[in-house]
């Protein structure tokens, strides 16, 4: 059919893919600190819907807080509502 071969850059076989660095970048790390990549991926388990900044996945718009209650006890952490 004389149809051009387009390159699959999904399936990872191919040099010099974002993917291979970020793990070769992995791999380094984990030579210089033991340990290092297990802490990065429970960091990741940790994730919540306002860490990610997605105004889809959390309110951010509805965040407020009064002066009244910053000021009445500036120790505490304002709640916001």
């Amino acid at each position: 059919m004389n149809s051009p071969i387009i390159p699959c850059d999904l399936c990872g076989s191919q040099d010099g893919l974002q993917r291979q660095q970020v793990k070769q970048s992995l791999d380094q790390r984990e030579k210089n600190a033991p340990g290092r990549r297990q802490v990065m991926f429970r960091a990741l388990m940790n994730a919540r819907a306002s860490h990610l900044l997605d105004p889809k996945l959390f309110d951010f718009m509805g965040l407020s807080h009064s002066k009244d209650e910053i000021d009445a006890d500036s120790s505490e952490i304002p709640q916001f509502r």
